[in-house]
């Protein structure tokens, strides 16, 4: 009787050990009721830069795009990234679009020539459902 009850236990644990990890791979497959894919880079071009960036929702939104693109500048003294600017939606214009599935836009920032730069970009979505965010920070450029 004893010997029945371990089997069972332990058929029991294995069958959660297999099992668990499945659970955890669909939760990262299914990572935002939102978004499907989005993606950020910043270009030069002299003094300028330029971020770019494309978002593809799960659906059709009532607002894609970017609600903040937050550009940081490398110290050449200390090598520490600090802040430099913050871009925002509606402030900016372009950074999101309305009753869409996908949405591509870029903002150009004048910079320092010799500076190294990055842009943090937060992506947004609202529909009916509710809203979402994720951000991406882009490459590094110098200008």
């Amino acid at each position: 009787m004893k010997k029945k009850l371990s089997v069972i236990i332990a058929i029991a644990l294995v069958i959660a050990t297999i099992t668990a990890p499945s659970a955890l791979a669909l939760s990262v497959l299914k990572a935002s009721d939102f978004f499907e894919a989005y993606s950020a880079n910043i270009t030069k071009s002299s003094t300028t830069m330029t971020i770019s960036f494309d978002v593809d929702a799960t659906g059709t939104m009532t607002t894609l795009g970017v609600s903040s693109i937050k550009i940081y500048v490398r110290s050449s003294s200390t090598a520490a990234w600090s802040l430099l600017a913050t871009l925002t939606s509606p402030a900016t214009t372009g950074l999101t679009g309305s009753n869409c599935a996908t949405y591509s836009s870029s903002v150009g920032y004048t910079g320092t020539a010799g500076k190294q730069y990055y842009a943090s970009v937060t992506f947004y979505a609202a529909n009916s459902s509710g809203t979402g965010s994720r951000s991406h920070s882009t490459n590094t450029v110098t200008l």
